[in-house]
């Protein structure tokens, strides 16, 4: 797997780094949360120019995030809901986006790498600008019916 660049969304700072095959994170630095969605897509754009060779991209962020890039559902930072978050990155980018929910990209990285790596079944907790949370079952992602399932979404 190639370095990609990753970015947490968060209510007071946008979070970035560089993580490569084997979880590790290679730099990493943080900037204010920007205020509208057109100075984050900015931002992004300008992290990416800096970043040296890497393959992609990946995006955590507050809400549920749908598999169609839109993030639904309410958070600190009401600009993320409603518009193609993902299709404005990629485009900005030029390049492969994953984005998904904050308190799942860390259920993910917990069972990739962390302390959940041996286990079948975890839950996670993230607190920060706002509470979040997200179930592994059997090793995958339990999302529901309606996207938010294991979400505490309390902002």
């Amino acid at each position: 797997m190639p370095d990609i660049l990753v970015f947490d969304i968060g209510g007071t700072y946008v979070k970035h780094g560089i993580v490569n095959e084997e979880a590790k994170m290679k730099k990493s630095d943080k900037y204010r949360t920007p205020e509208t969605l057109e100075e984050l897509i900015h931002s992004i754009r300008q992290i990416w120019d800096k970043s040296g060779a890497v393959q992609g991209a990946a995006v955590s962020a507050p809400g549920a995030v749908g598999e169609d890039g839109v993030i639904y559902g309410t958070s600190a930072l009401p600009y993320l809901h409603g518009p193609n978050i993902k299709a404005a990155v990629q485009t900005s980018l030029g390049c492969p986006v994953y984005l998904e929910n904050d308190a799942n990209c860390a259920a993910y990285a917990e069972v990739w790498n962390g302390a959940g790596a041996d286990r079948e079944n975890i839950i996670v907790m993230t607190i920060g600008t706002g509470i979040g949370g997200a179930v592994i079952k059997n090793r995958e992602l339990h999302k529901g019916a309606h996207l938010p399932a294991g979400s505490l979404d309390i902002c």
